[in-house]
């Protein structure tokens, strides 16, 4: 049934020319192309058109082997690992607390399982097509063709002020979506480089670019000043001083690990490069949970999905559960990562043990065959430089995989050359391959045929959706734009629009909130006894619950579906509507047993029982609020208020005088201490 051969190289140089293309169509565009001029996510963009590209492989991989006769896979052990990760994305999405966010995800992250399987699929047809080194060679001028773009466009940004695509309107924004996957993008060109301008005889074409690539990715990295990944680069330059060259001494490795140790060094806070890019303008900060606080979360997470973890796409949610309340003493205690330290250890919390234990499998064998390669590298004139330079390209992203959580185009680049390492293994004849001839075996061609036609409609449908999931991202931009402008119908009508095109909750929140704003304004302007229009506020309210509940039925592990909900009912709390105190106390109540580590949770519970005239039940709430946050100075401010309601005078000063040292700026809270202090003044005579 099988027969396990070395593939013909020119009979590969004929074949997958669609899927060629549309790869390094994808390779050019994806570091730089953006699809709207709007405020979308530049990780909306990255996604789309890494499920673009896949669906685009898939389809026309498809169609030519119907044409074939014939199917041929690479027995390679690194796609069978990666085929054993795939499966247990697939059970954790399955088991997953909720499957539709794991499955689905979002535009916003790449941890959900139609990600990962359109790097499966881009990283396995990519060892396919590139078993010809022209195309090897057309691959590299693609990739240098798209980091050139981003260079450019990111100098002209930052420091001529001219906007490209919204994206350096207020603050310089990467054109990869994250700042360091702007970094992990110019050290992989680098590193490429270095190994061509090492090798390479003198007057080559890949010789002279790698230079000027060189050049651009140290100054790349310089101004992002990422430390971790200096010595990243650092140390990999160290190995490439020791690989023979075609000189005595290799200059150009050694260069980079002096230039890497004076930016690890003289690059720290306060230092002189530091100090330089800051006077250049703002540099973004790339912040992340810590390696520390990564292995907190997956212990206690484990503890309750051992096997298959929480989900994809669902790191967040164990993230607010589980984060150490120091984090709330920082600048960043109100940010929900949707990812650890780095992609491959916020997959434990992901997939749980049995991910954990595929990731290691192929990790060991990944580091096996590619270290393999490296040395026999060593033993021998490195003839074959496009195979070294794959080998360093793909070790290198892997370990970036390890050390930061990359966004789409790093991830995509890391699937590609591992599929590239594949297929230069299969093309020097390292590596066989499977192939099945339905002309021998005709009795497989029906079921084969009908697989295909499966897959087909698979990969249209998930094309589609992430269309629609798009579309519902515009529109949702519009309704902001509307929501700005104080057009409250058109906003209405245009996040109904994307409800329509996708129903995730963050749509309906939305629509929640504009619905609320819409009876907010009908309520201020009612005329006295118009039933018409005590109808229409009345169906703006219903409104503004039906959508917050729809929110919760589609993701209830959300805190803040509940937190909406409560929200809403809050606000008619007040003019005793029957009810509305018990549903706006269980939503925030739930809300806040999904993400116990918020004050901001027990501060509006402590409102809602101050308008319900339950203030000693208020001020327990702010308690247990500046517990969690102690310099939470809303929740100081209001406990303040809430001892003046109750005449305690000595009380509210102290907690008002606290809350002044938090927000200095507060006038407002400056007045009342001053009133109450003189209130003081006066009992005191």
């Amino acid at each position: 049934m099988e027969t396990h051969q070395t593939l013909n190289r020119q009979e590969y140089s004929q074949h997958h020319k669609a899927e060629f293309l549309i790869i390094i169509l994808g390779i050019f565009l994806l570091p730089f192309i953006r699809f709207s001029l709007s405020n979308i996510p530049v990780v909306a963009d990255k996604d789309l058109l890494v499920v673009v590209v896949s669906v685009g492989v898939l389809m026309a991989w498809l169609l030519g082997r119907l044409v074939d006769n014939k199917i041929s896979f690479p027995r390679s052990s690194i796609l069978y690992g990666l085929g054993l990760i795939w499966l247990t994305q697939l059970l954790a999405s399955a088991f997953s607390v909720n499957p539709a966010v794991s499955f689905a995800g979002t535009l916003f992250s790449p941890d959900s399982f139609i990600f990962f399987s359109s790097l499966f699929i881009i990283a396995l047809i990519s060892s396919l097509v590139f078993q010809s080194l022209s195309r090897v060679v057309m691959l590299y001028l693609a990739f240098y063709a798209g980091v050139f773009m981003v260079f450019i466009v990111q100098s002209i940004g930052l420091f001529s002020g001219v906007d490209f695509w919204g994206l350096f309107s207020t603050a310089p924004l990467s054109l990869l979506g994250g700042w360091y996957d702007l970094a992990v993008l110019f050290g992989l060109a680098l590193l490429i480089a270095l190994v061509f301008v090492e090798y390479f005889p003198s007057g080559a074409f890949f010789r002279r670019m790698g230079w000027l690539a060189i050049i651009v990715s140290i100054l790349g990295l310089i101004y992002i000043n990422f430390t971790l990944l200096w010595w990243f680069i650092g140390v990999i330059s160290l190995i490439l001083i020791f690989f023979p060259c075609k000189s005595k001494f290799a200059i150009t490795p050694t260069i980079i690990v002096v230039i890497s140790l004076l930016c690890i060094f003289l690059g720290r806070a306060g230092g002189p490069i530091q100090n330089l890019m800051d006077k250049l303008g703002p540099v973004p900060v790339d912040v992340r949970p810590s390696w520390q606080g990564t292995y907190g979360i997956a212990i206690q997470s484990l503890k309750e999905y051992p096997l298959l973890g929480v989900g994809p796409g669902l790191f967040s949610r164990e993230w607010v559960k589980y984060k150490d309340r120091s984090v709330n003493s920082t600048a960043y205690w109100d940010v929900d990562f949707n990812n650890g330290v780095g992609y491959i250890p916020s997959q434990i919390v992901s997939s749980g043990l049995l991910g954990a234990l595929a990731w290691f499998i192929f990790l060991v064998i990944l580091a096996k065959q590619g270290f393999r390669a490296l040395i026999t590298l060593f033993n021998k004139n490195p003839r074959e430089i496009y195979f070294l330079a794959i080998t360093v390209a793909m070790l290198y992203l892997w370990t970036s995989l390890l050390i930061y959580s990359v966004g789409p185009v790093i991830l995509m680049f890391t699937f590609i050359f591992t599929g590239l390492f594949v297929a230069y293994k299969v093309f020097n004849g390292t590596t066989n391959s499977i192939t099945i001839s339905f002309s021998i075996y005709p009795k497989l061609k029906m079921p084969f045929t009908f697989l295909i036609v499966v897959l087909g409609l698979i990969g249209i449908a998930v094309g589609y959706g992430r269309f629609e999931n798009y579309r519902a991202l515009r529109a949702l931009n519009q309704s902001f734009d509307f929501e700005t402008k104080g057009n409250v119908p058109e906003a209405i009508n245009t996040v109904n629009k994307a409800i329509s095109y996708d129903g995730r909750d963050v749509y309906h929140r939305h629509a929640s909130d504009m619905y609320f704003s819409a009876f907010t304004r009908a309520s201020s302007v009612l005329s006295s006894g118009n039933e018409e229009e005590i109808r229409t506020i009345a169906g703006y309210f219903g409104s503004a619950v039906f959508e917050a509940q729809k929110a919760i039925s589609y993701d209830p592990t959300n805190y803040l579906n509940y937190l909406k909900l409560g929200n809403v009912y809050e606000s008619v709390v007040s003019v005793k509507i029957s009810g509305a105190y018990d549903e706006a106390k269980v939503a925030y109540q739930k809300s806040f047993y999904l993400n116990p580590n918020s004050p901001a949770i027990p501060y509006v519970l402590a409102r809602l029982e101050v308008i319900d005239n339950n203030v000693p039940k208020a001020i327990e709430y702010l308690n247990q609020s500046l517990s969690i946050k102690p310099n939470y100075s809303p929740a100081r401010y209001f406990l303040g208020l809430a001892y003046l309601k109750m005449d305690k005078q000595d009380l509210a000063l102290v907690e008002l005088e606290n809350a002044f040292k938090l927000d200095p700026d507060n006038n407002e809270l400056k007045e009342i201490i001053g009133n109450v202090k003189v209130r003081s003044t006066n009992f005191a005579r």
